[in-house]
């Protein structure tokens, strides 16, 4: 699962079942480019019993597997792979490379992106300056510098009109348009107008939101529900560890 938000529309959290990543160095990644590794570290997978069912010598995973596979490169290769719950590296390798969702991925080049299935290989031509990750059956990509979304032939359902995006999540995407925030439905029409300086997507029916120094939750129809600072326990709200969450200007 991916928790996304704006201002920042590449932060990501991610939520990790089954195995879990030792490194020797911290790792955090939405996507993995060729200028992002510069460090020499050994990685691998241990399962919750503790034991190491992938150790991997010098190079780079992911934090977590997505649809079978995790994000492995060679260390200074430049080049990504994916790679199975085996440890073995899948061919072809690209030079940018997202985790799958929903049986597709993206990959590329620089300004180069588009969607690759389960036998790595394009379904969408890499026609994109970005892409992020189907979900809700649409992927917000980045075309002359502006956010749209496109459905899995390819297809732009929401015009690129829009300076920041999230993926879809309930029915709902948080979109940056003339420098304010709101919410769009797949039709590309507003549900909760730009209002916003910073949001998250919903989850169970509510968004984190901010304006200027203060953050709170909305509901679908934009209404308060309740101050961020007001919620016992924070950190609880909903099983989202929103203590991971960073305000990003």
């Amino acid at each position: 699962m991916y928790r996304h938000n704006l201002s920042n529309p590449l932060h990501h959290i991610f939520v990790t079942t089954g195995l879990s990543v030792f490194c020797a160095m911290t790792l955090a990644a939405a996507a993995w480019s060729s200028d992002e590794m510069n460090s020499s570290f050994d990685t691998g997978y241990i399962a919750h019993d503790g034991k190491t069912i992938i150790g991997l010598k010098h190079g780079a995973v992911t934090a977590h597997f997505s649809g079978g596979f995790t994000i492995y490169s060679e260390l200074f290769s430049g080049e990504y792979n994916f790679m199975d719950k085996n440890g073995v590296v899948l061919m072809p390798n690209f030079k940018l490379l997202r985790e799958y969702s929903e049986d597709l991925a993206g990959a590329g080049s620089c300004h180069k992106m588009g969607f690759i299935d389960n036998q790595r290989k394009y379904v969408i031509a890499p026609s994109f300056e970005d892409v992020f990750y189907f979900q809700d059956g649409l992927a917000p990509v980045l075309r002359n510098r502006k956010y749209g979304f496109i459905d899995k032939s390819g297809a732009f359902v929401v015009s690129p009109i829009y300076e920041a995006a999230t993926c879809f999540s309930e029915e709902l995407a948080a979109v940056k348009y003339e420098g304010k925030i709101g919410f769009i439905d797949k039709s590309g029409s507003w549900q909760i107008k730009p209002q916003f300086d910073y949001a998250e997507g919903f989850r169970e029916g509510l968004a984190l939101v901010g304006l200027g120094e203060n953050e709170f939750f909305i509901d679908r129809k934009g209404r308060v529900i309740l101050s961020r600072d007001r919620v016992p326990d924070i950190n609880k709200v909903q099983g989202t560890d929103l203590s991971r969450t960073t305000r990003r200007g």
